[in-house]
């Protein structure tokens, strides 16, 4: 799908390319006076305020819309708000952070971290048993799997039956 001429970007989203399109239409934006539509909904009356913002906030979607490739624009294409449709594509395109192995590890098997810390090997054990993969999960901070930290803290009862589960 081609750029459209009177498009604010030079290349249209995907993607692969949401940060720099959206300082690009950001910048365009806030640079025709359009950018605070973006950033509240406005209430419905049927005053003069009220249709210039409905203006402004065609304006404005209509300049999100024509620098959408075919993907995102599927996404918006029935969004009658431009702050709707600005949020819609953030929520989809936006990178989102990054998170090593290790920290989808804990975050996933912090259960069994926190009752190796407790000294409670009947709950580490429950959670082993729906998660049998968690005894090679490590702590990101220290590397440490769960056998290390029971080790760590004396957990002598604890040691035996990970050692007896690997």
């Amino acid at each position: 799908m081609a750029v459209s001429a009177d498009a604010a970007v030079v290349e249209l989203l995907d993607s692969s390319n949401y940060l720099d399109w959206s300082v690009l239409v950001k910048t365009y934006l806030l640079a025709q006076d359009l950018w605070d539509v973006v950033e509240e909904e406005e209430e419905e009356e049927a005053d003069d305020e009220f249709k210039a913002w409905r203006k402004k906030n065609a304006m404005a979607l209509h300049k999100i819309q024509i620098s959408c490739g075919r993907e995102a624009f599927s996404l918006i294409r029935n969004t009658t708000s431009a702050k709707s449709a600005w949020d819609t594509l953030a929520e989809k395109f936006k990178p989102k952070p990054f998170l090593t192995r290790y920290d989808n590890d804990y975050n996933q098997y912090k259960p069994l971290f926190d009752a190796v810390r407790s000294g409670d090997w009947n709950k580490a054990k429950d959670f082993l048993t729906l998660h049998p993969n968690a005894i090679r999960a490590r702590l990101p901070s220290r590397g440490m799997i769960a056998l290390h930290l029971a080790t760590e803290l004396e957990h002598e009862h604890i040691v035996e039956e990970l050692v007896q589960l690997m």
